[in-house]
């Protein structure tokens, strides 16, 4: 596999390896795109944009959901969380899709947290499982 774009300095928004990580993961690469997204986070991070770290976390969140679903739960639910803060609907409704899947497959069904936040994170996600979770 090729060195990811990051490490060449063009992919100063992490958004080349992102759309790497989600095209590896559609592809059924899955390992591939694990071994991508282990910096991706961090990468997007470092930039100090909301569209760029909820866009990543969506990707991280796709790639892991099925190999550590704890983290890929986590990622989803911070970058929902994010997307929302910042007012990013598009990267919102990215999030909201594997994270229904996620939750309704891995997650706990009486979430832990009672913040404001939370609540509207779990009532999305809860409105949305029915329409995206295949059997």
């Amino acid at each position: 596999m090729r060195t990811p774009p990051r490490a060449h300095g063009r992919d100063t928004h992490g958004l080349t390896m992102a759309a790497l990580v989600l095209a590896l993961t559609l592809a059924g690469s899955h390992d591939e795109a694990m071994a991508v997204g282990r910096g991706l986070i961090d990468a997007a991070e470092a930039t100090r944009n909301p569209w760029a770290l909820s866009f990543a976390l969506f990707t991280y969140g796709f790639a892991f959901s099925d190999a550590d679903s704890v983290r890929a739960l986590d990622a989803l639910r911070r970058g929902l969380v994010i997307a929302q803060d910042s007012g990013n609907r598009a990267n919102e409704s990215f999030l909201a899709v594997p994270l229904a899947r996620a939750e309704a497959k891995f997650g706990d069904p009486l979430p832990h947290s009672s913040t404001p936040r939370s609540r509207s994170a779990t009532t999305t996600t809860q409105a949305m499982t029915p329409l995206f979770v295949c059997p």
